[in-house]
């Protein structure tokens, strides 16, 4: 299996910190917990307290993953920017 792709330059990207893969997994720890939140707490709430009507969950989840999607577009075109190149 070939090593890590060399930079522009000839030379190899600095391997990931422990910091940085406790950032990956917290984010990705508190994304899973926005997930489910959302898909099985707020169509509840939805159902129960605003609507019994299906439409309005698919319609809250549609919405929601278009926003969520989009979102990830930005925040990956914004970090492309920021970041080291």
């Amino acid at each position: 299996m070939p090593g890590p792709t060399p930079t522009r330059d000839g030379t190899q990207p600095p391997a990931l910190g422990a910091r940085t893969w406790w950032v990956v997994v917290v984010v990705g720890l508190v994304g899973q917990l926005a997930w489910t939140i959302e898909n099985m707490y707020l169509n509840l709430f939805v159902y129960e307290r605003i609507s019994p009507d299906p439409a309005v969950i698919a319609a809250m989840v549609a919405i929601s993953a278009v926003a969520a999607t989009v979102a990830a577009m930005l925040v990956g075109a914004w970090s492309d920017r920021v970041g080291a190149r």
